[in-house]
């Protein structure tokens, strides 16, 4: 599979934990350890799709998917949000938004089954 991955989160075992598993897979990460970081990265390259936490410092998730979701560069882009957080609400917005997600902790082999499943 030669696609790109942009990964998004602040835990930096967790993003080289991801960047190492999508590498053996065939695709390229672009990762991100901020909001404002995955927005830079953006002005560099499209990727074929994001994974992205919630609970980040400075620009959070919800506000990287609404920058995303609004701009039509990117509103294209598939993306996966991946979070620890466990409140109705925010299921609800990711819905509204029309974004997937997957809670934390996850199987790593369930994980690569979704974005399988997305970048196809």
């Amino acid at each position: 599979m030669n696609k790109s991955i942009l990964v998004v989160d602040n835990d930096e075992d967790l993003l080289e934990l991801l960047q190492v598993r999508f590498q053996s897979k065939g695709c390229r990460v672009i990762p991100a350890k901020s909001g404002m970081q995955a927005m830079e990265k953006l002005k560099e390259q499209i990727p074929d799709m994001i994974i992205l936490d919630i609970m980040m410092p400075g620009m959070n998730g919800y506000e990287v998917c609404q920058a995303l979701k609004f701009n039509p560069l990117y509103k294209q882009i598939p993306i996966l949000i991946l979070t620890a957080r466990n409140e109705e609400i925010d299921f609800r917005i990711i819905k509204l938004l029309g974004i997937q997600y997957m809670q934390k902790p996850f199987e790593s082999d369930e994980l690569w089954s979704r974005v399988e499943q997305i970048l196809k």
